[in-house]
């Protein structure tokens, strides 16, 4: 008896877990090309603002990196991630220069 309560309570375990779990959602080859146009482009104009971050960069090396191999996933991240950081590089800039006292 008791190792079929045990056997239930793992069961119901198991399936909650599987509930619970999100699916994974792959991104398409044209919503990763479109998000590294995306970053390419604000790149452009960070650069012309003088507000590239570093890390901004590296997201977007990674990306079509990435993107080369067929990894769309992981392409996909890092060119969100380097829209991400492009744009505060961009927000950023526009914000006045601390002075300090």
């Amino acid at each position: 008896m008791i190792t079929f309560l045990k056997r239930l309570v793992i069961l119901a375990m198991f399936s909650q877990w599987f509930l619970t779990t999100p699916l994974a959602l792959s991104a398409t080859i044209e919503e990763t090309i479109e998000a590294l146009n995306e970053a390419r482009n604000l790149h452009a104009a960070a650069i012309r603002e003088g507000a590239s971050w570093t890390i901004a960069i590296q997201h977007l090396e990674k990306a079509e990196i990435l993107i080369s191999t067929g990894e769309y996933e992981n392409s996909y991240k890092h060119a969100n991630r380097a829209i991400y950081f492009f744009k505060l590089g961009l927000i950023q800039k526009q914000l006045p220069l601390y002075e300090h006292q």
